[in-house]
């Protein structure tokens, strides 16, 4: 949807005259709004055994949003189609993490990055989808809503609940049922001091990775003079160099702590960001161009290493200290979708060299300031939990 969205807007903004960056904030809002507006209705869904329903409904919501679009041509009613869109993909994201949290809880690392993993192969799938099918992007994306959300309903009325349900939501021995039938109170949750820095790291860390898919191309045409076929490789190689990391800690989220895999990714993105801003010293001074494009690409690369599993390694990191309430789990989406707008026009302000490398000083100082909760050494229980070494 993200991938297909960003190329298919500008179709609309060309038929319509409804500025394409007026769109893409209205889905960025509802993006921001979806998790932290409908956490607590999710989380009922969970507790109750209805999540397949719940995960059908959004869908159908998502696929008439996205029915509208092309069929719209006043700006308010396609902001309005667009905050919808945006909502539901926040929630749709939401009600993942929510469902694989509280099933697998710390062991959810491995099961995280292949969502990653997907999302990763979706993102570059995606743009070549939408030139060959073209104006249809909008209806080809709506009936993929669609039948998927009436698979999974169909599926949740033949077949009923999933076996032994209760059991594997509710955890009785573990977890305590709350008088409104959700899932707010369990029996460890997040400590506050965990919960505001994975919040704030998962915020700048979004704005980091955004802000080189969104303006890696104009960066580099604008300031530097690189050809389109030049320009289009650089967020091509920032998401193909998360590819192989994400199939890695498919692997390595099993058997290492996911804050060590966190503390090993930050040494990339510095690497990466030091390089990139070389890149543009060397890019507009008198040393060979050639070294500039190396330092460049290189500095991509290492990027997209580092920021590949941020999303499913700090969401484990966390829950390494207990389990995200329901409330927890919309504030983190809602950090997620914020740090993500921010990246789509912080790097159109300042300079993206600049704005890397500040990204990667923040995260590397959240991270160093939280190593006794997020340690940097350990061995990974067979249950999931975290055990420091001493």
């Amino acid at each position: 949807t993200v991938g297909i969205a960003g190329t298919a807007t500008l179709y609309v903004a060309e038929q319509t005259g409804v500025a394409q960056g007026l769109m893409a904030f209205s889905r960025g809002v509802g993006m921001i709004c979806g998790p932290l507006l409908m956490s607590k209705l999710l989380g009922k869904l969970i507790w109750s055994g209805e999540s397949q329903y719940g995960f059908g409904s959004v869908l159908a919501f998502k696929a008439l949003c996205v029915l509208l679009v092309p069929r719209l041509s006043h700006a308010w009613s396609l902001c309005l189609s667009f905050f919808g869109v945006g909502a539901a993909m926040a929630v749709l994201d939401t009600f993942n993490i929510m469902l694989v949290g509280r099933l697998l809880k710390a062991r959810s690392g491995a099961e995280l990055a292949k969502y990653d993993l997907c999302y990763g192969v979706g993102g570059m799938v995606a743009p070549y989808i939408a030139i060959l099918v073209h104006r249809h992007s909008w209806d080809v994306l709506a009936t993929v809503d669609l039948v998927m959300a009436f698979w999974v309903i169909r599926r949740r009325a033949c077949i009923g609940k999933p076996t032994d349900w209760k059991q594997k939501i509710r955890n009785p021995e573990q977890g305590v049922a709350t008088k409104n039938g959700s899932m707010d109170q369990v029996s460890q949750s997040v400590p506050p001091k965990v919960l505001r820095a994975g919040l704030t790291f998962a915020f700048i860390s979004q704005i980091g990775s955004t802000s080189i898919s969104a303006w890696g191309f104009a960066f580099t045409t604008k300031r530097f003079g690189f050809s389109e076929e030049w320009a289009a490789l650089v967020p091509s190689s920032f998401y193909l160099a998360s590819m192989l990391p994400r199939l890695v800690n498919t692997y390595l989220a099993r058997h290492i702590l996911a804050s060590t895999l966190v503390h090993v990714s930050l040494i990339f993105i510095v690497l990466g960001s030091m390089s990139v801003f070389a890149a543009s010293v060397m890019l507009t001074g008198d040393v060979d161009q050639r070294h500039g494009y190396i330092f460049m690409f290189l500095g991509i690369w290492l990027m997209g290493t580092g920021y590949a599993n941020h999303y499913s390694m700090l969401l484990v990191s966390m829950t390494q200290h207990g389990e995200l309430s329901s409330q927890q789990s919309g504030m983190f989406g809602s950090s997620v979708c914020f740090g993500i707008t921010v990246g789509l026009w912080l790097a159109g302000l300042i300079d993206l060299a600049h704005v890397e490398l500040g990204i990667a000083t923040l995260l590397t100082a959240i991270w160093t300031a939280h190593i006794r909760e997020f340690p940097f050494c350990g061995t990974l229980k067979k249950n999931g939990a975290s055990r420091e070494s001493p």
